[in-house]
């Protein structure tokens, strides 16, 4: 009773309720493919009807989108958020009101997934979340009156593609189903590189050189004085080529518009990877979860460069970016907020194998997922079994490194 209150009482750390709500979402959403694998095989002891997540058809592709979306993201970017910003911005803790709210509409959100007969009710909270978070780090970049580096200044265009991508999901209720598609694609592909870019530039840094303090001064001082030209760049080419890109969905002929908006985007974030991320620097990044985010950084390219070229088969190709670039990524800065914060000898993210396990954990699920289209007798099988490794990898990370986010370092 003690720790929990201790816990509730540290509101200046909000990833310690959001975080475990992110990987329960994460849970759910990937295992969700596991039901409906069973009742592809038939199963006489399943049934459509006691699947009470699979509300409307045996292939849920749009529940898992939501999901991995509403359930999954949203909180893990909330506890990135507002533990994050009020640190960076030098302004004050959060305030427990506010963590209050996101809390009660993630959990409405969670309640009105299964209760899929009021959608509107459910695209309306998932709206009103990712406004809330835009706000909030608005109102702080706002009241700390600093200029910001780059990397912040993207984190924020970041927050607004999710909440615009969040509307254009709402207003598929009304509208053509190609502006539920488009609001996907700002959230996936926005929303979350410009998010990795801009919590990544400045936390891989202590991740990778902690021993190293020549180094990890330099990478900083890049960090902090990026040119407003590159930041420009970022923002300007996401920008028009989503609106290129979004045009292109309602005229099937305009195909080749979308390559070029898909292109044009995975070169900006070469360019940033190489200069900031440090990715042609590859011993720089020696001790284990180091390495794991090097890797996660190159799966994160690969998957978008699938994306970009793959054609018909771009849908499947992009999971490599989903799973072992997107998923590796944030679970692997997960891991740094945790250890850290918790107290604990930072030495065990240097030798211990459990990073390199997870990591080849979730590229094995990555490339299940990308080539099950190979086999489409077989699809949902190898469905079912990417979410399956990726589940289990999800719960060595909760029972290795997760079961930390609950330590109060004493004080």
């Amino acid at each position: 009773m003690n720790k929990l209150k201790q816990i509730i009482n540290k509101t200046d750390e909000p990833y310690r309720i959001f975080f475990p709500l992110g990987i329960l979402g994460a849970l759910i959403g990937a295992g969700i493919w596991i039901p409906a694998w069973l009742l592809q095989k038939q199963f006489s002891f399943l049934s459509p009807e006691i699947l009470f997540f699979l509300p409307r058809n045996n292939y849920p592709i749009q529940e898992h989108i939501l999901i991995l979306f509403n359930l999954f993201l949203s909180p893990i970017v909330a506890g990135f958020a507002l533990t994050a910003i009020p640190r960076f911005t030098a302004t004050s803790p959060m305030k427990p009101a506010f963590v209050g709210v996101l809390f009660s509409l993630y959990l409405s959100l969670f309640v009105f997934f299964f209760l899929y007969s009021y959608p509107i009710f459910f695209y309306s909270f998932s709206f009103l979340f990712f406004f809330s978070l835009f706000y909030f780090t608005a109102k702080r970049y706002k009241a700390s009156g600093f200029k910001f580096p780059g990397y912040l200044q993207v984190f924020l265009a970041g927050l607004f593609l999710g909440a615009l991508g969040a509307l254009f999901i709402l207003l598929s209720l009304f509208l053509k189903n190609e502006t539920f598609f488009a609001g996907k694609i700002l959230i996936f592909y926005g929303m979350l590189p410009l998010i990795i870019i801009g919590i990544g530039t400045k936390l891989i840094i202590p991740v990778t050189q902690g021993q190293n303090p020549q180094v990890r001064m330099a990478w900083m001082q890049r960090a902090e004085s990026i040119p407003p030209t590159h930041t420009l760049m970022m923002i300007v080419v996401f920008g028009l080529s989503f609106v290129f890109e979004i045009v292109a969905l309602f005229h099937t002929d305009l195909e080749w518009v979308s390559i070029v908006c898909r292109a044009s985007r995975l070169g900006a974030l070469v360019f940033w990877f190489i200069r900031y991320f440090h990715i042609l620097e590859f011993k720089s990044f020696s001790g284990r979860l180091s390495v794991t985010i090097y890797i996660s950084i190159w799966m994160f390219l690969l998957g978008l460069l699938g994306h970009s070229f793959g054609g018909r088969y771009s849908a499947h190709y992009a999971h490599i970016y989903f799973i072992s670039g997107v998923s590796l990524f944030i679970m692997s800065i997960m891991s740094r907020v945790v250890m850290s914060h918790a107290g604990k000898d930072l030495a065990y993210e240097k030798s211990s194998n459990i990073f390199l396990i997870f990591a080849s954990l979730l590229i094995i699920a990555a490339f299940n997922r990308a080539t099950a289209f190979f086999l489409p007798e077989r699809t949902f099988s190898h469905l079912a079994y990417a979410s399956i490794i990726f589940i289990v990898a999800l719960l060595i990370w909760a029972f290795k490194i997760g079961k930390n986010i609950f330590e109060v370092p004493k004080d």
